[in-house]
């Protein structure tokens, strides 16, 4: 009977990890993941968000390497923000004189995971970066007190916690559709959180297709489980139990397989 227990723990803790790891696959191996977040600029309502990935070797891990085009509205304006080493767009958007401007790129914002809230609050960075309507920095009190307040308008969404745990710079740009007069029902606040996940770092993470199965179940020792490779080129693993601890779940796998491992590996990992 403790066999037994031991087991659905087990199993648990492996459910626990496969769920973490499908959560981690927002953050891409040697990709710069950008999260594009819109906050209305007077009620900072949360509009929705974007993300997108960027092949740049180059980019730095520290900071956020964004060129900004600000193209003066005589009648018709943009602001573009592309990523420096590749000019990649990260965000277009026209500003019309005494008119109304529209934002390109992204061309859609969603409110589906993970754009949800968890009311588990991110803080935001210490160096977060505030930019005003003409790509500088903000330096006015009353915009930068309105910026915090729109940063706390995505503080508690998912894809914020996503970015916090693997470390992130963020930027703030208020986004004016019209110049001439400014609206503020129509302004708009552009949130950037920034990662590059560079490869081979240590926050690898699996392919969620990646799992291990117990069969029979219930079972006793001397029976298999099984690793699933199906869909991934992993070649080596590593199983952590709840604590972090490796030499208990193989102790545990020897106490009710004698080949415990059928994939022809000593060590395996839940994550990519």
């Amino acid at each position: 009977m403790k066999n037994f227990k031991r087991i659905f723990l087990f199993i648990g803790v492996l459910v626990s990890l496969n769920s973490y790891c499908q959560n981690n696959t927002i953050i891409k191996d040697g990709y710069v993941s950008i999260a594009t977040l819109i906050v209305d600029y007077d009620t900072y309502n949360f509009e929705g968000g974007d993300i997108s990935y960027y092949l740049c070797q180059n980019c730095p891990i520290d900071s956020i390497p964004f060129t900004i085009d600000y193209d003066t509205p005589l009648d018709f304006g943009q602001v573009t923000f592309k990523l420096s080493s590749l000019q990649d767009t990260i965000f277009n958007a026209t500003i019309i004189w005494m008119g109304f401007g529209q934002i390109y790129y992204p061309s859609q914002f969603n409110i589906q995971s993970p754009f949800i809230d968890t009311n588990l609050i991110t803080n935001k960075p210490y160096d977060l970066r505030y930019i005003d309507t003409e790509g500088d920095e903000i330096v006015e009190s009353y915009f930068l007190d309105k910026a915090d307040s729109a940063w706390n308008a995505i503080d508690s969404l998912k894809i914020s916690k996503l970015f916090a745990e693997n470390g992130f710079k963020a930027a703030i740009y208020l986004y004016p559709p019209m110049v001439g007069t400014f609206n503020p029902n129509i302004a708009k606040w552009i949130i950037f959180l920034y990662h590059y996940e560079q490869e081979n770092s240590i926050n690898n993470h699996n392919k969620q297709e990646t799992y291990i199965q117990i069969f029979p179940n219930p079972t006793n020792k001397n029976k298999k489980i099984n690793l699933n490779l199906s869909n991934t080129q992993i070649s080596y693993y590593k199983i952590f139990n709840s604590l972090g601890l490796l030499e208990s779940v193989l102790n545990l796998f020897k106490k009710f397989s004698k080949h415990y491992l059928t994939a022809g590996y000593s060590q395996h990992s839940l994550c990519k």
